[in-house]
């Protein structure tokens, strides 16, 4: 008698929290909608602080979701814009900045060196 009210305590407990998961999912899609931002997975969970994952195992909210992103056009990715090419003195400056930090990582590899040797002979030395 007490495992059936414990097993209907955690159900009504399961059901309840996703009736709260998918009104927080259904908010955000609402809020995102609204303010003319994107509507995506990955902007909806985090929204909703709920996982993409559990977005797309529940079929009316990942219809919402996928209506939402293709009436906005959402679904084709946009690329970024092309940086600048680096110019000449800048490359100048980068090649000039890398050499430098070979120089400095050469020199403390030669300083670990040899603090390695110094360490072998000393447990080489209590070994004898």
């Amino acid at each position: 008698m007490a495992d059936s009210r414990k097993l209907d305590g955690l159900r009504k407990s399961a059901s309840n929290r996703a009736l709260q998961t998918r009104l927080r999912a259904e908010e955000a899609i609402a809020t995102l909608a609204c303010a003319g931002e994107p509507v995506n997975f990955q902007s909806v969970a985090t929204n909703a602080s709920v996982s993409p994952a559990w977005l797309y195992k529940d079929p009316e909210i990942r219809h919402k979701i996928m209506s939402l992103r293709a009436d906005a056009g959402g679904s084709v990715r946009r690329r970024k814009a092309a940086p600048n090419p680096p110019t000449l003195s800048s490359k100048d400056s980068i090649i000039a900045t890398l050499r430098q930090r070979v120089k400095e990582l050469e020199t403390e590899k030669r300083e670990l060196s040899h603090q390695v040797e110094v360490l072998y002979g000393m447990v080489y030395g209590r070994r004898n």
